[in-house]
């Protein structure tokens, strides 16, 4: 039988305590759900339905943008999707996005932006892109990380250290890191 991995077409929302998944499956008001099974780990779930109209239907995210509480969720079935309600952990969370992004589909996607409003000057900036100052693309992590959560910036800070530690002669600090963590830091309200 075949199975069909559901990669695309999902949709998903959130409120301060739970995460709302949308799933596209054809007619999933008839799904059986005996034959639908959900598993929930703190960063990684999984929605399957087996035999439902021919096919196996499959429906997995890992590396959760936060942690969900497994033991907590809601399955419900309407015309053409299923709706997952997940509990999140730390309740009061936003999530920018449901899943967190590899450096190199951050990447992939800025370049992408960049061909697309391209009008022309290409070469400049395949200048930029091969070392001649990296303007645009500098912001552009610039800002990603300054978006970036707490703990993705200490990951970050981290591997950097522990690079130039490792090999004092490197010149990989391309993102002036600790004048991101000060500009941050001043940036945010204090509490007194």
């Amino acid at each position: 039988m075949q199975t069909i991995y559901v990669t695309s077409g999902y949709g998903w929302d959130q409120s301060d305590k739970t995460i709302i998944l949308y799933i596209p499956i054809p007619k999933a008001n008839e799904l059986k759900k005996e034959k639908c099974t959900l598993s929930v780990q703190a960063r990684i779930l999984q929605f399957d339905a087996d035999d439902h109209q021919g096919a196996n239907y499959s429906f997995k995210i890992s590396n959760l943008c936060g942690d969900l509480v497994p033991s907590v969720s809601e399955i419900k079935f309407k015309s053409n999707k299923v709706i997952l309600h997940l509990q999140k952990k730390e309740v009061g969370k936003h999530w920018n996005d449901i899943k967190m992004k590899r450096i190199s589909d951050v990447y992939n996607q800025m370049q992408r932006r960049i061909d697309a409003s391209d009008n022309g000057k290409s070469n400049q900036r395949k200048k930029d892109m091969e070392g001649y100052g990296l303007p645009s693309f500098q912001d552009a992590i610039k800002g990603a990380f300054i978006n970036a959560s707490p703990t993705v910036r200490q990951a970050a800070e981290k591997m950097l250290s522990e690079q130039q530690q490792s090999n004092p002669q490197s010149t990989l600090n391309p993102f002036d890191i600790a004048d991101l963590v000060s500009s941050r830091s001043s940036s945010l309200p204090h509490s007194n």
